[in-house]
């Protein structure tokens, strides 16, 4: 099963990933795609609280770039699979790729999604991708941010397309969209 939760900041999404987990019976495996140095405290904290959710026997890895989830998606068996979040891994390609446009995302989005599948298919894997919806907002004033919401937002379509369920949370309440 491919899951694809979306949502904005802070709507419970990561939360409504893990519980889907817990009832699926499988171990879990959790991306998560923001690779902590130590440096930011505030968002150290909201890692943190992450963490506490999580049952010990979860296995968690931090993985930033899309090459790597890939890498690491085709090596798991029998597992669930979450990825928290494709936001993050979509700005990281965007300061690796400098020049990144939409058909760069496109490729790079694409072939992940295409190693969920196979690691469905092939490995008996359930997968849980998360990510932000930012196309409901203003129109960003700056030209990194116009660049970044359009490649987000293009990622977005992407997973939502290939996915088998797909779920928008608002203040914490799953909607089922697909």
């Amino acid at each position: 099963m491919f899951i694809f939760i979306l949502g904005g900041v802070r709507s419970g999404k990561s939360r409504y990933a893990e519980e889907i987990a817990l009832k699926n019976n499988k171990n879990v495996f959790y991306i998560a795609t923001y690779e902590n140095d130590g440096n930011d405290a505030e968002m150290t904290e909201r890692i943190d609280k992450h963490k506490k959710h999580r049952p010990d026997e979860w296995t968690a890895v931090e993985i930033g770039k899309i090459s790597g989830v890939c890498l690491k998606i085709s090596e798991i068996a029998d597992r669930t699979i979450i990825i928290d979040c494709l936001t993050l891994l979509v700005s990281n390609f965007l300061f690796d790729v400098k020049n990144a446009d939409e058909n760069d995302i496109t490729k790079e989005i694409e072939k992940m999604v295409n190693e969920i599948k196979d690691g469905i298919k092939k490995n008996n894997n359930d997968v849980i991708v998360i990510s932000n919806e930012v196309g409901q907002g203003i129109m960003p004033a700056n030209k990194i941010s116009r660049r970044y919401v359009d490649l987000l937002g293009r990622a977005n379509q992407i997973t939502a397309k290939h996915c088998d369920e797909f779920y928008f949370m608002f203040a914490g309440i799953p909607m089922m969209i697909k």
